[in-house]
């Protein structure tokens, strides 16, 4: 190649390359059932990674695209290729994930290959890091939406790139929402600076913690399943493991109605299929609580709007119930011929999923609404805290960096209740030398950090015992415990054993 021709070609320092005229990408799946876009194009794009934390309107599966082609296990590995009309040199692929759903949405394994000309066969790059580490082990982890990784590798000069592995989870799929490509001279030495994943506004404002508690006691009396959008993505484990228990069986082979058909239509089938099969954008209306009836009427869920200084920042859905008003078994048998759905597989959906008059939704409905306006009072009272504090004097700065830094010891600590930190450790995350961070953190807290790590880890305990049946034994080896000091602990701080406070709390659910 001559010399001019292949210096037309080198891109600018930084560039985004996937955005030049001409690109084009392919992906393994082109016929999903999913939710996502439904073309591997949305990947090219310069705003998966910095959404706007103000609408939770954005962060939504039709932002990613998903490999989900149903409810099987797939032995093929996922790959995403991009394609330029000319050879470009690059060491540098941006990867922002989407969704970890309960049954899959990221990589157990994951390669670069190149294509060096159109005539070349796909080859595999040696030596790729990628930063931050990536969880390849197969389950949710600590995986949140549109978290970005850098992969960064020796210079190639390429036609053609693709990201191909194995993915993960019991339906096999990934979850990407952008893919881009650059070159830079300092890649291999300079640190790389990777940009914070993006947090809906008001889950700022209130702890999706809180959203579920509120929630909770209402899906114990109704069997009702309720959701903020993106909630379940920020749960914390023992929450998280709460919920999959109640949805699991429809990934199990024992779906209810409404999970049944969008599996076999197609996901956003489902979401567009109106009352007369035709299908139609749907419209949902987020200025007041109200029920949402669909599918010849049959189904019907609430929605409830969280409205904060007259914005509207989220809304509390429900999962699907069968109005019994409505249901009109001739009509589905029908709709389950006409779908190649067997009768007895149907019937069985619609006997698993709650039913409840339209008299008994449209009062569950009211009780949401109110749940909505409690949600939305706590934002409230946080945003105007938030306020005061950035209202401040100048002279306050200090103080305030002082109890942000804090706020971050504590997060962390929570974060990493798991894992054997050591309080020196959370002094180097905050950027503390460990005696001054000692001083402030008692100033603040009122006890030594040494003490409130052991208060959060027996907090941490006392969610296991009462919200699982884990044994004593193993609650302690997930909190790096020894038993019999463990043991000394509990009784310590509790007045009572932890086989005594498991028994206790666990009889009252």
């Amino acid at each position: 190649m001559p010399e001019e021709i292949r210096l037309q070609n080198m891109p600018e320092e930084d560039e985004n390359l996937v955005m030049r005229g001409g690109v084009t990408i392919t992906a393994s799946v082109t016929s999903i059932k999913g939710s996502s876009a439904s073309s591997p194009a949305i990947l090219l794009n310069e705003k998966a990674h910095r959404l706007d934390v103000q609408k939770i309107s954005e962060f939504v599966p039709s932002n990613t695209y998903d490999t989900y082609d149903g409810q099987n296990a797939a032995d093929q590995p996922d790959w995403y290729a991009i394609q330029f009309p000319d050879e470009v040199t690059f060491n540098w692929i941006e990867m922002t994930m989407g969704f970890a759903y309960p049954d899959g949405g990221w990589w157990t394994a994951l390669d670069i290959e190149v294509r060096r000309t159109a005539d070349d066969s796909w080859e595999r790059l040696t030596s790729v890091r990628i930063t931050p580490a990536y969880d390849f082990s197969d389950g949710r982890g600590k995986r949140r939406p549109f978290e970005t990784h850098i992969l960064v590798f020796e210079a190639v000069t390429a036609c053609a790139v693709r990201l191909i592995g194995m993915p993960g989870g019991s339906a096999q799929f990934t979850s990407l929402a952008r893919i881009a490509i650059r070159h830079s001279e300092t890649a291999p030495s300079r640190p790389i600076q990777v940009p914070e994943p993006p947090y809906p506004y008001l889950l700022r404002l209130i702890s999706p913690q809180m959203i579920w508690d509120l929630s909770e006691n209402f899906t114990k009396l109704t069997k009702i399943v309720l959701n903020f959008p993106a909630e379940r993505f920020y749960l914390d484990t023992v929450r998280y493991e709460k919920l999959l228990s109640r949805i699991h069986p429809n990934y199990q082979g024992k779906p209810e109605l409404w999970f049944l058909v969008a599996d076999s239509v197609g996901w956003n089938n489902w979401y567009q299929l109106s009352v007369d099969g035709t299908v139609e954008a749907e419209q949902t209306d987020l200025t007041q609580s109200h029920v949402d009836l669909k599918f010849h009427k049959t189904l019907g869920r609430i929605l409830a709007p969280i409205t904060v200084e007259g914005q509207p920042l989220g809304y509390l859905d429900s999962t699907y119930v069968i109005v019994k008003d409505y249901l009109d078994l001739d009509w589905h048998r029908h709709f389950a011929s006409d779908h190649n759905i067997a009768w007895d597989v149907y019937q069985a959906a619609i006997d698993r999923t709650p039913h409840m008059t339209m008299e008994q939704l449209e009062g569950a409905a009211g009780i949401v609404g109110m749940m909505t306006n409690t949600i939305a009072n706590l934002a409230h009272v946080n945003l105007r805290m938030q306020r005061v504090l950035s209202a401040e004097s100048a002279s306050d700065t200090t103080r305030r960096l002082q109890e942000h830094a804090m706020q971050q010891a504590i997060a962390y600590m929570r974060q990493e209740l798991e894992t054997p930190i050591s309080v020196a450790e959370v002094a180097r995350r905050v950027g503390f030398s460990l005696p001054y961070f000692c001083t402030l953190f008692a100033q603040f807290m009122g006890m030594n950090p040494g003490d409130y790590l052991i208060h959060l880890r027996l907090e941490r305990a006392k969610e296991y015992l009462t919200h699982t049946n884990m044994p004593i034994k193993d609650v302690c080896l997930a909190l790096g415990y020894d038993p019999s000091y463990f043991a000394r602990l509990f009784k310590k701080h509790e007045g009572m054993t932890a086989g005594e406070y498991a028994a206790k709390m666990r009889s009252r659910s």
